[in-house]
């Protein structure tokens, strides 16, 4: 929450000098989440920061969630997805299943029971989250 910076001051006295050394607290400085040509930041973990634009969805797997990305790349991280979707604050990215949180964007098709994307992944939707899904889409 706080970062301290140190800071040295040299007093001199007559015959001798001394180097006095003051600690001073600041408030550390937050990153702005601001969206830009990637999309909005999401801060996943410490090494993981990934942009909404870049992702079709993510899928869960017990404590561990894969990203995949509009590229066809996948990623791991050991984060469930309950924190991801709360990291993500459902602005994007909405939860169709136990298993999937689908990026809106690159959403093509909806079915009675599943969703298809860009890359003709079909993904299916849970009979209780089906209402919340099609007012919120």
């Amino acid at each position: 929450k706080y970062g301290i910076k140190y800071r040295v001051f040299p007093i001199v006295f007559k015959s001798f000098s001394v180097k006095f050394c003051v600690s001073i607290i600041y408030p550390k400085k937050r990153m702005k989440t601001t969206t830009n040509f990637f999309g909005t930041p999401y801060i996943i973990s410490r090494r993981t920061t990934v942009y909404s634009n870049e992702i079709l969805f993510f899928e869960g797997d017990i404590n561990y969630t894969w990203i995949h990305f509009k590229s066809g790349k996948q990623k791991i991280i050991a984060r469930t997805l309950l924190f991801i979707e709360q990291k993500t604050n459902s602005e994007n990215f909405i939860r169709i299943n136990r298993k999937y949180l689908v990026n809106r964007k690159f959403i093509v098709e909806i079915g009675d029971d599943f969703v298809v994307l860009i890359d003709k992944t079909v993904l299916p939707i849970s009979r209780r989250r089906k209402r919340a899904f099609l007012v919120g889409a």
